[in-house]
C-alpha cells in the first residue's frame, strides 16, 4: 500500500508485466488529476487495471495503457442514488468495463445494505448500458454478488434473471467474509459445487 496524496485513503495496487512478474507501483497520480477513494486500485489477474475515478481527459486510462498496451480500464462506481447524468459522466468517460456491484439479494437490503435499493442498483447498470448503446460506445456493464449472507437460491437466481434483463454483461459471484465483529456474520459458506453450479446457470 502507498500513501495518497487524499487524506484517510490509501491505495494498493500493483501490475503485471507481460512476463507475469510483478512489476511497477502505482503511478495514476503522475497525471495530478488521478483521485483514488478507499477502495483503491488494482489489477485483475485477465489484465484488467480496476480504478476507481479516471479525469474527463483520460488521464488514468492512459498511463495504463503506456504501461500495459493489452489492458482494459474498469470503474466501480456507486449507485449515484439514481442519478442519471452521474451514470452518463463515467460512460462518456475513457473506460472499457462500469461496474456496479448489486451485493445482495432483494430481501437482504435493508440489513446487508442499508440506504441502497435494488431497483436503483440496477436501474445504474441497465442506464449505463442504454447510454452508451446511443452514444455508439462499446462499453461492458459488470455486476457483483456477495453469497452466504442468508440468501435462498431461487432468490440467487431471480438476481440472475435480473442483471440479464439490464443487460449486464459481466457478474462476479464471490463468498462474504465478515470483515469485523460490526459486520454481519457469516450465514453460511458456499460450496464450490454450488459456485459451479450458478456459474452454469449464468
Amino acid at each position: 500500500g502507498a500513501a495518497s496524496p487524499v487524506a484517510n485513503t490509501r491505495v494498493a495496487c500493483v501490475a503485471i508485466n507481460s512476463s507475469g512478474k510483478n512489476g511497477f507501483a502505482c503511478v495514476l497520480w503522475a497525471k495530478g488529476k488521478f483521485v483514488a477513494n478507499s477502495f483503491g486500485v488494482g489489477l485483475a489477474v485477465d489484465g484488467t487495471a480496476v480504478v476507481n475515478k479516471i479525469d474527463a481527459k483520460g488521464g488514468a486510462k492512459k498511463i495504463w495503457k503506456k504501461r500495459l498496451p493489452a489492458a482494459r480500464v474498469e470503474v466501480l462506481v456507486p449507485d449515484f442514488k439514481g442519478k442519471p447524468a452521474s451514470v452518463e459522466a463515467v460512460v462518456d468517460s475513457p473506460v472499457d468495463i462500469f461496474n456496479h456491484n448489486i451485493e445482495t439479494v432483494p430481501s437482504l437490503y435493508r440489513t446487508a445494505r442499508p440506504g441502497g435499493r435494488y431497483d436503483r442498483s440496477l436501474g445504474v447498470l441497465r442506464h449505463a448500458k442504454e447510454t452508451a448503446r446511443s452514444r455508439g460506445r462499446k462499453r461492458l456493464t459488470k455486476g457483483g454478488l456477495m453469497l452466504g449472507l442468508g440468501e435462498e437460491h431461487a432468490e440467487v437466481a431471480d438476481v440472475l434473471r435480473d442483471l440479464r434483463e439490464a443487460q449486464c454483461d459481466i457478474l462476479t459471484l464471490g463468498q462474504y467474509l465478515r470483515p469485523s465483529r460490526e459486520h454481519l456474520a457469516v450465514a453460511r459458506y458456499v460450496t464450490p459445487a454450488e459456485f459451479a453450479q450458478l456459474r452454469a446457470q449464468a
